[in-house]
């Protein structure tokens, strides 16, 4: 979709992953990985929705899903404690 869109200007950019995420309403396809998954998202995230994030979680088998609170979409950057945090959570009750 992206390659086939003249994005001559970063708003059009913009303005098509907003609708992209928008309209992203069918669950994706179910798969167990050979691991386990973590999904993070920032509860403020306007890029990738909770929803979906949540989503995409329930579609992986045996994967947890964390929110993180008061971070968006680079929440990497925003608060690399609280990411670590839920990152050494994670890793310490996994096999």
């Amino acid at each position: 979709l992206i390659e086939q869109s003249n994005l001559t200007h970063i708003s059009r950019y913009h303005a098509l992953l907003r609708n992209l995420h928008k309209n992203l309403t069918n669950p994706p396809r179910k798969f167990e990985p050979g691991a386990r998954v973590l999904v993070l998202v920032g509860e403020d995230d306007l890029t990738t929705p909770v929803s979906q994030g949540r989503m995409v979680a329930e579609a992986i088998a045996g994967s947890r899903f964390v929110t993180l609170s008061g971070l968006g979409h680079y929440l990497f950057m925003q608060d690399p404690r609280q990411v670590g945090d839920a990152i050494r959570d994670f890793l310490s009750t996994t096999k």
